[in-house]
């Protein structure tokens, strides 16, 4: 429990009593207990609820090393863009989508109901796949 405490960044909270944590400190807590069971596979609804950008991307960047299936439900689609390799988009509980997050958030039937965000907005204007900034950076970067 201890590896998993310091990779979520809450090892300082386990003598805590839980109705003394926040919701985001709850939140984190939780993943990294589920994350020290070992389980081959991870299923998380809404994983970055009540988090701040840096505890969020703490959060992703503990779960990205977790070594099992990690299955997580989000309507983020930036978290989405930035952290998943594969996508599932659901639309009134119909599958519409499934693929890279870059080709499976391209071109959402209208109307959608969840937003890209703005860069991915602007790369749908310029006739790019939807890319967070990181992969934007490399794909204007000069090739040598």
């Amino acid at each position: 429990m201890q590896k998993a405490a310091e990779d979520f960044g809450v090892e300082g909270l386990l003598d805590q009593a839980p109705q003394a944590l926040s919701r985001g400190q709850r939140q984190r807590v939780a993943v990294a207990a589920a994350v020290a069971t070992a389980p081959a596979v991870l299923a998380l609804d809404e994983p970055t609820a009540g988090q701040d950008s840096a505890s969020l991307e703490r959060l992703m960047l503990g779960l990205r090393a977790f070594p099992g299936a990690l299955l997580f439900a989000t309507h983020d689609l930036g978290l989405t863009l930035r952290h998943a390799t594969r996508t599932l988009v659901m639309i009134q509980g119909q599958i519409v989508r499934d693929g890279p997050p870059q080709e499976a958030l391209q071109d959402l039937p209208e109307p959608s109901p969840l937003p890209l965000p703005p860069l991915a907005q602007l790369c749908a204007r310029l006739g790019l796949p939807p890319m967070d900034p990181q992969a934007l950076a490399a794909f204007v970067e000069p090739k040598p």
